[in-house]
């Protein structure tokens, strides 16, 4: 079975030890999902920021994805009450 390399079987030798060996693995998930997070927000605020550049170029400076939300929710409202 494959493990990641940064998980590896330790051996221990006391209850304290396990709980530290567990404590060091979950600081290394915890710290992989916050740097995956802060990549994943970097990349929607740069396409929220290249749809606006666009937008600016058609002339529509306005548009983000949370203007073509609010549209969206307008419409839905409409649909809705029909």
């Amino acid at each position: 079975m494959y493990m990641p390399t940064f998980f590896y079987f330790r051996p221990a030798r006391n209850v304290v030890e396990a709980a530290s060996n567990g404590a060091m693995d979950a600081i290394k998930v915890v710290a992989s999902v916050a740097a995956n997070l802060i990549a994943i927000l970097g990349l929607i605020a740069f396409l929220n920021a290249l749809l606006s550049y666009f937008g600016a170029r058609v002339g529509f400076p306005q548009l983000t994805f949370q203007v073509k939300n609010q549209v969206l929710a307008q419409r839905e409202q409409y649909t809705v009450h029909v």
